[in-house]
């Protein structure tokens, strides 16, 4: 165990090594052309420093890497005997991979994994190995083994353990083009045969998507379930029951995939993740398969555009969310609660018997059989606000099939019936007021906008008391066949002047809209978006003058938004999530302070960035 926490951690030493290096020419192409085909995980890690440059060129980020570095590079040099600054870093090119294979896994290799490293000059490699022999030569407890194989010497080191035969090295290196490689002899054979056949992971079809995908990333993973088992048993204590039961779990929610990828990129922007997936395709036909394939197929061929949604809201809303396929919620929640009877039992009493006592209808038969699949929620203060003192304007946005036949059921059903939020106790106290905490709605609508018609509440003593108290007077609209369900009226007829284009909408947003074009994120696949601009603007409005929102307002005004959306492409579905924040503008050793971190607070305060070569990966 001891002596792969020790290989494991040369990976992570060689990475961030290299990042002290000078930009490099290689591609991650190089690294993959020697990575056999089959790979049940794999990792890459851009090591260029133009990639990382704008925190290596800032405090505090530089001080931590100076200081990791003071730790990784002895330690290093040490084990290879080498001066690790000298003779390894001037050597690493731009990117540092590994993949995994279960047979070495399960072999209990030293090193079970295949490290590729590029290299920036080929010239420099003689000179290590000639300090390997020196450290051989000096030490005589270890051996340096030589195998030829294709063309190419491997290098490993020897020892003897007590009660060995003779001396046996377990990891051993080679250098064959401008790739450096790592691992076990077999792996490295493995790996000659691979770039030599041409056949490798990075021509696996099976592989390409996901390699489309991430390619680009500066750090990402790569993961294929199909030996998960395998990899979990080897898990300390992993044959006791719980164990057992979570490897079960974990075996039955990852038997839906053939991989799983992650991708994270950091730039003067903020932060971004990437996710992509593909599903597998033999084995039997379940129930989670059949709705999968019925969520695709909502997205890519919708019975109505999501962007009907977009269009009908705010073009700054603090809050906006929307998807697809919400017509296949009570499949979904079948498929992947069938044999979890407590987690079905908590959905049945807080989402169906929840909703039935709060509004008199029932979420499956009301509600989600007249639903085209369109769904969406936006928070937001209309421009003119002048005070946050009542709740934002909420609106509620339901694709409906048959309007006549969803009013029917909205005008014979719908009440707001209070009296379910309230506990036992409450309740025996409040028996004679249960009609005051009723919230109904009238047949016929009291007013038209636009010729939409308006159905507001009526002004029962409940709807009263929100109205006064809370400016909140709960109504329902539509434009077409996109339905509108508001907090109040202001909200509703918002809603029906960005619907009918009178005001600007949330896809008239460019902002909004560079993001989604840059990630190519596909309408109808879904998307989450947070004005963080809009929700600081407001606090500045309205709290400027605190003395503690004067010092974070600059750090505050360089959050612009938080966006998440995905896309089915090249074989699989993938996912966005971005923080998008003015980097420039952060003030990390206030923001360390303030949460009391010590090594932030003991850091200098943040300086200029190094010019740097702008990444194609930053966000707007």
């Amino acid at each position: 165990m001891k002596s792969k926490l020790l290989s494991l951690s040369l990976l992570s030493s060689l990475a961030a090594v290299s990042l002290w290096i000078t930009p490099a020419w290689a591609s991650l192409e190089d690294n993959l052309r020697y990575t056999p085909p089959g790979a049940d995980a794999f990792m890459a890690i851009s090591t260029d420093k133009n990639d990382w440059s704008y925190f290596l060129g800032r405090k505090p980020f530089s001080t931590m890497v100076e200081d990791g570095m003071k730790d990784i590079l002895p330690a290093l040099g040490q084990g290879l005997g080498l001066d690790a600054e000298k003779d390894l870093v001037p050597l690493f090119g731009s990117h540092v991979s590994a993949a995994v294979y279960e047979k070495n896994v399960t072999a209990k290799e030293a090193l079970p994994a295949l490290i590729a490293v590029d290299i920036a000059d080929q010239k420099l490699f003689p000179g290590v190995v000639a300090k390997l022999k020196d450290k051989a030569t000096a030490d005589k407890d270890k051996l340096l083994q030589e195998f030829d194989y294709q063309g190419h010497t491997f290098y490993g080191f020897a020892k003897k353990e007590e009660g060995a035969k003779e001396a046996k090295a377990e990891v051993f290196m080679t250098l064959s083009g401008n790739t450096l490689l790592f691992g076990s002899r077999s792996l490295l054979e493995q790996a000659i045969q691979a770039a030599a056949s041409g056949k490798s992971l990075g021509t696996d079809s099976q592989f390409a998507g996901t390699l489309k995908s991430m390619e680009k990333e500066k750090f990402w993973v790569y993961f294929n379930p199909r030996n998960l088992k395998k990899f979990a048993n080897l898990i300390p204590e992993s044959s006791e029951k719980e164990s057992q039961e979570v490897i079960q779990e974990l075996e039955k929610s990852f038997n839906l995939y053939n991989s799983f990828a992650m991708g994270l990129d950091i730039n003067k922007r903020g932060l971004r993740l990437k996710s992509f997936v593909t599903f597998r395709q033999d084995g039997p036909d379940t129930p989670q398969r059949k709705y999968l394939r019925q969520a695709e197929q909502a997205i890519r061929n919708p019975m109505a555009p999501l962007r009907t949604v977009l269009k009908a809201a705010p073009e700054r809303p603090l809050l906006f969310g929307a998807s697809q396929g919400f017509h296949l919620l009570p499949m979904g929640l079948k498929s992947f609660l069938a044999d979890q009877a407590e987690a079905r039992q908590m959905i049945d009493e807080i989402v169906y018997k929840g909703f039935r006592s709060l509004t008199h209808l029932d979420l499956d038969k009301d509600i989600l059989s007249h639903s085209d699949g369109r769904v969406g929620l936006a928070m937001f203060y209309p421009e003119t606000v002048k005070t946050v003192a009542q709740p934002p304007h909420t609106v509620i946005y339901l694709g409906v099939k048959n309007n006549d036949a969803f009013l029917k059921t909205l005008t014979q059903k719908l009440i707001l019936d209070f009296d379910a939020l309230e506990t036992g106790a409450e309740k025996k106290g409040k028996q004679k007021k249960k009609q005051a905490l009723n919230i109904t709605f009238p047949k016929t609508p009291q007013a038209h906008y636009r010729g939409a018609p308006l159905y507001m509440a009526n002004m029962t003593p409940a709807a009263q008391g929100l109205k006064n108290e809370m400016g909140i007077q709960a109504g329902y609209t539509r434009v077409g066949n996109l339905w509108f369900f508001g907090s109040n009226m202001d909200a509703l007829k918002s809603a029906i002047d960005y619907a009918h284009a009178q005001d600007s909408s949330l896809d008239d947003n460019g902002y909004f809209r560079a993001l989604r074009e840059k990630y190519a994120l596909q309408e109808d696949a879904g998307m989450f978006f947070v004005d963080l601009g809009k929700i600081v603007s407001l606090v500045k409005l309205f709290m400027g003058e605190d003395e503690e929102v004067q010092t974070l307002l600059p750090t505050l005004q360089a959050m612009k938004s938080m966006m998440a959306g995905g896309s089915y492409k090249d074989g699989g579905a993938e996912g966005v999530f971005l923080i998008d924040v003015d980097m420039d503008q952060v003030d990390f050793e206030l923001l360390g302070k303030m949460l009391g971190d010590s090594d932030l607070e003991n850091a200098e305060p943040a300086g200029p960035a190094e010019p740097e070569t702008k990444s194609e990966t930053e966000t707007p």
